[in-house]
């Protein structure tokens, strides 16, 4: 099961809604996200006792400057990579998205540096495409 958006987080019934999942059989149960509310230990711990097994909070740049210019809100950066650090601290699996972009291209070696120093278990580059007709 993968709650996804928009941003799941933003729902206050989702440790219910990863519960119901939980007792409906699903044994993986991923949450895609921004990861800022993951900064929250306590909510890390909240979501993970509901049933949680699975992270993937998105990371665009290698410092705060690029992350935080491509997602449009000051302190990003900070947020995501504290919830990413309370995840694997938690014993958490966790894999990332990084969207590929002009503003990031050159530097994909300093993210997955980053992103490996960080301790995720995978991360995923999604590279941006326009159909042309």
């Amino acid at each position: 099961m993968v709650f996804t958006g928009g941003e799941p987080t933003l729902r206050r019934d989702l440790p219910e809604l990863v519960s119901f999942a939980r007792d409906a059989g699903y044994e993986t149960i991923q949450i895609q996200t921004n990861g800022r509310t993951f900064a929250s230990r306590r909510y890390c711990e909240t979501i993970i006792e509901a049933g949680a097994t699975e992270f993937s909070p998105a990371l665009h740049g290698h410092v705060p400057e690029l992350h935080d210019f491509l997602t449009r809100a000051p302190g990003s950066f900070a947020q995501t990579t504290r919830g990413i650090r309370n995840l694997k601290s938690l014993g958490q699996y966790v894999l990332t998205n990084s969207v590929v972009v002009r503003a990031n291209c050159r530097n994909l070696a300093q993210l997955a540096h980053l992103l490996v120093t960080l301790g995720v278990d995978q991360y995923q580059l999604a590279f941006y495409t326009v159909g042309i007709r």
